[in-house]
């Protein structure tokens, strides 16, 4: 029987990896016969030169670096699913929300022939900073709080991407902030972070001192929904705790030398 899905090298990588593409052919709508004309939408995946699957599909894979590889997902984003959803419009397929369909994006660390998925594919952007850092961003979205619905601008946060270091993967601060700037613009290691009525600087290095009083602060105040105001008066002072001011830097940095 012919197969009627085909595969196509995309890529060969430097570590005898390659990127296989996947088209799955669909049905002609008129005559009913398997077509190559009406291809469903490609999905790509990391596989040993020999063909052998090594991750799960992706959308799209864009090489970062010679170690890291930025992956997409294309997802339906409502948690009772498409016909559920679709009920709720009588069927019509032509009034769904199209803000309803995101692409979200991750990344992939290419290690000794493993994939290894270390930003994961949530993210709706991600960008590169200074230092071995990246941008992630989470888009404007509907949080309630007691029962009434406020739109959360888009917000931002940093992981630290450097293959070097012991924190690497972890996240340097959650999508929460307004703004971030570059690293090392203004102090090596530090980006100025805007939370709120907030400001400082966000270190590379996590201090799990901080870290952790931060996380304590804010578990507390984000376990149970609360009204606007409160949950921002509570953000901004759990953020305060990670972020340092100039003297704090300055300080740090007489120490080191």
């Amino acid at each position: 029987m012919e197969d009627k899905n085909k595969l196509e090298i995309i890529e060969k990588l430097d570590n005898n990896l390659i990127i296989l593409e996947e088209k799955k052919y669909s049905l002609d709508p008129h005559f009913g016969f398997v077509t190559k004309r009406a291809q469903a939408c490609p999905k790509y995946y990391f596989a040993d030169r020999f063909g052998n699957r090594l991750s799960k599909n992706y959308y799209s894979i864009e090489e970062l670096d010679e170690l890291h590889y930025l992956v997409t997902d294309f997802d339906f984003m409502y948690s009772l699913g498409l016909d559920e959803y679709i009920s709720q419009y009588n069927n019509e397929i032509s009034e769904l929300d199209i803000s309803k369909f995101k692409f979200h994006y991750g990344i992939v660390t290419v290690i000794d022939n493993k994939i290894l998925e270390v930003v994961p594919t949530v993210y709706n952007r991600i960008e590169k900073s200074n230092n071995n850092v990246i941008i992630v961003y989470c888009d404007k979205r509907k949080g309630l709080f007691k029962n009434v619905l406020k739109t959360i601008d888009s917000k931002l946060g940093a992981i630290n991407l450097d293959i070097n270091s012991s924190q690497y993967g972890m996240n340097i601060i959650p999508t929460i902030c307004d703004r971030i700037v570059d690293f090392d613009l203004e102090y090596t290691g530090y980006a100025k972070v805007k939370v709120g009525n907030v400001e400082g600087y966000l270190s590379k290095d996590i201090d799990f001192d901080k870290y952790n009083e931060f996380l304590r602060i804010y578990s507390n105040f984000t376990n149970g929904l609360t009204d606007y105001k409160t949950y921002l008066y509570g953000l901004e002072n759990a953020v305060s705790k990670i972020l340092y001011t100039t003297d704090e830097i300055k300080k740090k940095t007489l120490k080191l030398n």
